[in-house]
């Protein structure tokens, strides 16, 4: 079992595995460590203007954190979550940002891409589990 200074130390680790390999852009908090083998990373999405833009900056984001978590081979982990998240307006007009895409991904299956050639727009068909926020699938 891990004590809180070793997650700590993990959660310090994977900020700056991610930020070393993409920079600042998109990769503001990582929620949670779940000890039992499950990372959640929570992303800003890319903010392109143009929703059809919006969801390609998405899969780019994603792809970009989840081929750095494979590349940093110091993390165990079995599955990882990403939650892409984006300012939402009620219909009140008040801004919230929320979660706009989660999806869920095994380490078997990320094992299985050549990055070099991965086309980042497969990358949620290859998502074990995956859910949009209605206004974002549009």
């Amino acid at each position: 079992m891990h004590n809180l200074v070793s997650i700590m130390n993990y959660v310090r680790s994977l900020k700056h595995t991610l930020k070393f390999h993409y920079g600042n852009l998109g990769y503001q908090m990582i929620g949670k460590v779940v000890i039992f083998g499950m990372i959640t990373i929570e992303i800003d999405v890319s903010d392109n203007f143009a929703n059809d833009l919006i969801q390609d900056g998405a899969k780019i984001d994603v792809t970009n954190t989840l081929q750095a978590l494979h590349d940093e081979t110091s993390f165990s982990y079995g599955i990882v979550d990403i939650h892409g998240r984006l300012p939402l307006i009620d219909r009140y007009g008040n801004r919230e940002i929320g979660n706009v895409i989660e999806l869920r991904y095994r380490k078997t299956a990320l094992d299985r891409i050549n990055w070099a050639r991965f086309q980042w727009t497969n990358v949620y068909d290859i998502a074990e589990c995956i859910w949009m926020h209605p206004a974002f699938e549009q």
